[in-house]
């Protein structure tokens, strides 16, 4: 009979066990998720920040090679012109 009772009670024991590892398994499935989406966010912030400093790098260069351009012209020009003036 004293076993009965033993084998009732660690029975009652391993469900409470039970019950408390399944109320625990959702949290940490959903703290799961979470990581992982917040982990892609990040590399897809990371990707965005990359493209804009092409971008951004991009039109520093176009804009240095436009005035290297313009610059070139206009030494090559200027003095043209002016030694058109003086003739």
């Amino acid at each position: 009979m004293e076993t009965a009772v033993t084998l009732k009670s660690q029975t009652e024991q391993i469900s409470k066990v039970t019950e408390e590892l399944d109320s625990i398994h959702f949290p940490m499935k959903r703290a799961s998720k979470l990581t992982k989406q917040f982990g892609r966010q990040i590399a897809t912030n990371k990707c965005i920040m990359m493209l804009l400093l092409l971008i951004v790098i991009g039109v520093i260069a176009i804009v240095m090679v436009k005035a290297r351009v313009c610059l070139l012209i206009q030494m090559i020009y200027i003095p043209l012109n002016s030694s058109d003036l003086l003739a």
